[in-house]
């Protein structure tokens, strides 16, 4: 729900861990529109690395295991790794069975197989940065780790991976631009994920984040706070020089993925949420800005989000542009996103407003149309409404305590205008002071063909609703200011 509220119609399910079987149930879930959820694509987790669960030990039970998979209807595989002779023919396979494959290069193996490595051998895309510095080594094979280095120990492992591209060629340097050019030739796409180590360059940022209050679950907040066995949370003495190290991957690791772009190669837009202080949605947004910092133009990074995405996933023919013919995947906007990635956070963007002196919110995004369906909520549900026929399909009540009406200020409302046979039709409130102390609501409609007098006249003649408690004092004093706001 958090993906499709932030206007994701789409996901890459990249080896969900509760299995292929409840993955392809919220893909026809998703499909039939009887869950609000992005369309999803189910990819597999081929299961031949040791430290996850291991079923695949030889390249004929990989090959056999894949074809099983397809015949289940998966859309493609999530691999980790391999050992080299598995891991070849596995993605030999995959090119025969039409399945694309995503790879997460386990940092313990890529000296014996890199990112160019497994992309000569078909591999459709990397996730993440693992194997990209190793392919650009020039005067080692193994990575220099510390020699006490503990791998199982993740501080070790997220603190020295952070230092791997400076091992590697210099930006603009004959090997850099060598490893660059043959990603090219293969027609490589990367999903770089930024927004997933971002908390690595400054980890009390990503913390303090705005939507952690009202968005983050409990119990995954209490998994990002540092543990001993939780993955991704590694915060045991997390230092400045640990930021200050990362900040320097990001550089380079920017620096190659920008070039890459200018040079005509595919980059993508992902997330890998739910670990390290990212949520849903949210650290998708993320993800848009971290691409402009990389370097995009703002229209480039929604180029990576939208046609670059269906491209990757083989879709472009259904999705990806507004075209006749294709799928209505529509965002319906109220502020301008390019001008401010922040205005598609559900938080929104803070904004001063002059006129009031004080401090709004604002959220560009206000509806979410998947396969011709608008998502919308109310102050009190979510509502599926069939964009060519009107019709309600679904309709989900939100539940507030009996005491939400005294402890929230301005009430439970929402506020909008529509036009309804040439009329725009206006509901909203307007709370002064506290909620025990006065609330005024009206609701009006006002003809465009009115010249700009008779519509004010229009407005004066909406009588205000007054709580029958507030005192005749503040009912006055409510009336005059509701005059001068309707001016």
């Amino acid at each position: 729900k958090l993906w499709l509220a932030h206007g994701v119609t789409t996901v890459r399910e990249m080896g969900s861990m509760n299995g292929l079987g409840w993955m392809l149930d919220q893909k026809r879930r998703s499909a039939a529109n009887t869950i609000a959820a992005p369309r999803l694509l189910a990819y597999a987790y081929f299961p031949a690395v040791n430290d996850m669960l291991k079923t695949v030990h030889t390249p004929d039970e990989g090959r056999a295991w894949l074809r099983r998979l397809k015949e289940r209807g998966a859309d493609g595989v999530k691999f980790f790794g391999a050992p080299p002779a598995i891991m070849e023919a596995a993605l030999d396979e995959c090119r025969q069975l039409g399945l694309r494959a995503g790879c997460h290069h386990a940092q313990m193996a890529v000296t014996r197989m890199n990112a160019l490595t497994t992309a000569k051998w078909g591999l459709t895309s990397a996730e993440h940065y693992y194997g990209l510095p190793e392919a650009l080594f020039e005067d080692r094979i193994v990575q220099h780790f510390p020699l006490d280095y503990d791998y199982n120990d993740e501080y070790f492992r997220f603190s020295v991976s952070g230092q791997m591209f400076r091992q590697g060629a210099e930006p603009g340097s004959a090997k850099w631009n060598e490893v660059m050019e043959k990603f090219l030739e293969l027609g490589f796409t990367f999903v770089p994920t930024f927004t997933i180590y971002d908390a690595n360059r400054d980890l009390m940022r990503a913390r303090q984040a705005d939507w952690h209050k009202t968005y983050t679950w409990k119990s995954m907040w209490n998994y990002f706070t540092p543990q001993r066995g939780g993955h991704g949370s590694y915060w045991y003495r997390w230092s400045t020089t640990n930021e200050v190290e990362w900040k320097e991957n990001y550089r380079r690791w920017m620096a190659f993925i920008n070039e890459y772009k200018n040079r005509g190669g595919r980059v993508c837009t992902g997330s890998d949420s739910g670990f390290i202080y990212s949520i849903f949605g949210f650290g998708y947004v993320r993800e848009l800005e971290l691409l402009q910092e990389a370097g995009f133009h703002p229209l480039e990074v929604l180029r990576s989000a939208t046609s670059q995405g269906a491209a990757l996933c083989g879709i472009e023919n259904e999705l990806g542009t507004l075209e006749v013919g294709k799928l209505a995947d529509v965002l319906v906007h109220d502020h301008n996103p390019l001008t401010d990635f922040k205005l598609l956070y559900g938080t929104g963007a803070m904004r001063f407003v002059d006129a009031t002196n004080s401090v709004e919110w604002h959220r560009g995004l206000k509806y979410t149309i998947k396969d011709g369906v608008i998502y919308a909520t109310i102050h009190n549900a979510t509502v599926a409404i069939d964009a060519l026929t009107g019709k309600q399909i679904w309709r989900v009540a939100h539940e507030y305590p009996p005491e939400t009406l005294r402890v929230v200020c301005c009430g439970i409302v929402n506020r909008g205008a529509a036009i309804y046979e040439g009329k725009i039709i206006f509901v909203s409130n307007l709370s002064l002071g506290d909620l025990d102390q006065a609330v005024l609501s009206r609701s009006l409609y006002v003809d465009v063909s009115m010249t700009p007098a008779e519509k004010i006249e229009r407005i004066k003649t909406i009588s205000p609703a007054i709580h029958p408690e507030v005192p005749k004092s503040m009912k006055d004093e409510s009336v005059e200011l509701l005059a001068k706001f309707q001016d």
